[in-house]
């Protein structure tokens, strides 16, 4: 539901006495009537920012008609070109600093005139401090700081010319918008990692370069978590379409708050008619509850790193359908081959025949089946070492056989190599006891294939 509708909503039910306004809540969906309930109640805490003076409002409502007041100006060797935005606390200006014959462009900002209630300014210096500790490729530079001759405090960023992620997003495939996707969600993990919230995640504070760098900016209602319960309790503006159930509601924000924030901005430059796997990422990172999210962003980076490697993502079920069916997307040539492994074996088990002509050309065609066979075999089970996405293709394959035999044997050392180095030595041993009674029983298996068994037994007891 778009802010628009949400304001309709929310004009209608503010005036409603007690029961009626819940008589109506309970009608509506439940997301949209969680979010009413969380709008309701800020209206009734009061912000201290409603509480100031006439004169005081007076000032920060005349304050857009000077937006522009410092274009033109000169200090500290900056000067101040143009103006490029307004937010919540200051103005933010394009400015050019020369030093020793070299200029620099930089971005200013300014805390807003009559913003210097206690409240403010701590949050001001509080993003200085943040910016200043941040070092990450992905995340603006912090250059300088100071104060205006008229006292108000500035800091200086790197300029970035970029536009919003969404808007650079529009312009290249699925694999581009991913792959940045996975530059931001580092940027985002080191920022969690030296326990900052950003909390206002949105497009405008993710710009992308025209090189393809992603930048995470603004860090205005940014906060530090709390060392004892690893959240932050203290209200602050929000993004409405981005903002996670808990910072609507109140309750203590997170890291993966931030992800909830991150989902829904992906679900917006991502596109529509994803891929499943791609569905089921951005479903998990905006789970209403914050216990089903990613709880990390780099988990949630694994698991968009998995689906541009063709690999299940760890976000959806895996079933041995899904898993068998990525594996077949990653390995069509490898599944092929199994496949015509298995057609080869069994023509290789030659039966009784009647007449000695007749038995002695059926072993021949059997036979060399069998060698391409083993060719065949043992080449599919080098494409496939090393990969544990293989195992629940091959336990398919298995149950494809009707009859044990050589195919049963190949099927299941290839199945042992792969559990034995994906730490599953109890699972491979099964297989292997049932290859060494093979062995006793089938013809075509020799000396080989026991080498084989006897070797692979020796490192799993090794």
């Amino acid at each position: 539901m778009s802010w628009q509708e949400l304001e309709a909503h929310f004009a209608e039910l503010h005036d409603l006495a007690a029961a009626e306004r819940e008589a109506r809540l309970t009608s509506l969906d439940p997301d949209v009537a969680r979010q009413l309930r969380a709008l309701l109640a800020a209206d009734a805490d009061a912000h201290p920012a409603f509480e100031r003076g006439a004169d005081e409002l007076a000032q920060v409502l005349g304050e857009d008609e000077r937006v522009g007041e410092l274009v033109g100006q000169t200090f500290d060797a900056y000067v101040v070109e143009e103006h490029l935005s307004s937010g919540g606390m200051g103005h933010v200006y394009r400015a050019t600093r020369t030093s020793e014959g070299i200029a620099r462009r930089v971005a200013i900002k300014v805390l807003r005139r009559g913003h210097h209630a206690e409240d403010l300014l701590r949050r001001f210096q509080d993003e200085r401090a943040m910016l200043a500790s941040l070092e990450h490729e992905h995340i603006v530079t912090f250059l300088d700081a100071g104060t205006l001759p008229d006292g108000r405090p500035y800091l200086v960023m790197e300029f970035i010319d970029g536009v919003p992620l969404t808007d650079w997003c529009a312009g290249v495939d699925l694999k581009a918008r991913l792959r940045l996707s996975i530059e931001v969600l580092s940027a985002l993990q080191y920022a969690h990692q030296q326990l900052v919230v950003h909390r206002d995640l949105k497009p405008s504070n993710l710009l992308v370069t025209g090189q393809g760098t992603p930048k995470l900016l603004d860090f205005g209602v940014a906060s530090v978590l709390d060392d004892r319960d690893g959240a932050v309790s203290e209200r602050a503006p929000l993004t409405p379409e981005y903002a996670s159930p808990e910072a609507w509601s109140g309750r203590g924000v997170t890291t993966v708050s931030d992800l909830y924030s991150i989902g829904q901005l992906f679900r917006e430059a991502w596109g529509a008619d994803l891929p499943r796997d791609l569905r089921c990422v951005l479903d998990r990172a905006t789970a209403e509850a914050p216990s089903q999210r990613y709880p990390s962003a780099d988990r949630m980076a694994d698991d968009v790193r998995a689906f541009l490697e063709g690999l299940p993502v760890a976000a959806r079920r895996p079933t041995p359908g899904y898993l068998l069916g990525r594996f077949v997307t990653r390995n069509r040539w490898p599944v092929v081959a199994l496949t015509s492994l298995i057609l080869l074996l069994s023509m290789s088990v030659v039966g009784e025949a009647e007449g000695r002509l007749e038995a002695e050309e059926e072993a021949s065609v059997g036979w060399s089946a069998h060698a391409q066979a083993k060719y065949v075999a043992n080449l599919f089970e080098q494409l496939v070492t090393d990969n544990a996405a293989a195992v629940p293709f091959l336990e398919a394959a298995l149950a494809e056989l009707d009859e044990p035999g050589e195919a049963e044997a190949m099927v299941r050392l290839t199945l042992a190599r792969v559990l034995i180095d994906d730490g599953r030595g109890d699972e491979a041993r099964e297989h292997l006891v049932r290859v060494r009674a093979l062995l006793e029983t089938t013809r075509g298996l020799g000396k080989a294939e026991r080498e084989r068994t006897d070797a692979l037994w020796a490192e799993l007891q090794g």
